[in-house]
């Protein structure tokens, strides 16, 4: 028998590629459960966590904050129903009036001094 020489780069025909992606095998009904079962506690424990924590965050916050407010101005004291947040809305707006007043104050200070400083530098 003899060989026959192969016709490589003549164009024979171009070799047999595979049509479209690779064909992964089947799996079954359970793995691919508990892979969406994985994905949606993956997904959902970070959320489900930072809405717990806000929430403790908030109530801790309310529970310290509201009882300094006068009744007068409080309006759980004239609402049937509690106003979750509230304490913290209140905290934000002291903190930024406090900042506001303290970068005003202590930056006309540090301005005011810079400029003493210069004006008496012999230059």
């Amino acid at each position: 028998m003899t060989e026959e020489p192969k016709n490589e780069g003549q164009g024979g025909g171009a070799p047999e590629e595979p049509y479209g992606p690779p064909q992964r095998p089947r799996r079954g009904i359970v793995p691919r459960l508990r892979n969406y079962l994985l994905a949606g506690v993956i997904v959902t424990a970070p959320i489900s966590i930072t809405l717990y924590v806000s929430w403790l965050f908030i109530d801790f916050v309310d529970r310290q904050v509201t009882p300094f407010i006068p009744e007068k101005y409080n309006p759980e004291t004239y609402l049937p129903f509690g106003l979750p947040g509230l304490g913290l809305v209140i905290m934000v707006l002291a903190l930024t009036m406090i900042g506001a007043l303290t970068a005003g104050f202590i930056g006309r200070f540090f301005v005011r001094t810079g400029e003493q400083l210069l004006a008496q530098m012999p230059v």
